[in-house]
């Protein structure tokens, strides 16, 4: 649906490697009609995420899926009730469980030190 990269930190500082937040939501108008008000948890993943990405020191990929046509991606994370958040590879929340951005800068700092 969407890909935004959001450089990392307020200093300009930049890795070669981009940390992945993939999100999945219910809400797709282009192809099911279904609008943007229906969830209103799908609008806060996806806020929450890129905030969270402005306060780490390396760029992040926010992409924003389908759950409706992406449902086996979601399912492998554990993601059964969108919308689902996944960290590099991790499930950080889904559904109701709306994470603070303090928790997904958390997140993101755990993968980066996991990766490198």
């Amino acid at each position: 649906m969407s890909e935004e990269t959001v450089p990392g930190g307020t200093d300009g500082s930049e890795t070669d490697t981009a940390v992945s937040v993939d999100i999945y939501v219910i809400t797709e108008t282009e192809r099911l009609g279904i609008p943007e008000n229906f969830c209103k948890e799908c609008n806060l993943f996806v806020n929450v995420a890129k905030e969270a990405s402005k306060e780490v020191q390396v760029p992040v990929d926010v992409e924003v899926y389908s759950w409706w046509t992406n449902p086996l991606s979601a399912l492998k994370h554990g993601g059964y009730h969108p919308p689902v958040m996944v960290i590099d590879g991790t499930r950080i929340s889904q559904g109701e469980d709306i994470p603070s951005k303090e928790r997904v800068i958390q997140a993101l700092k755990s993968s980066l030190s996991e990766d490198r």
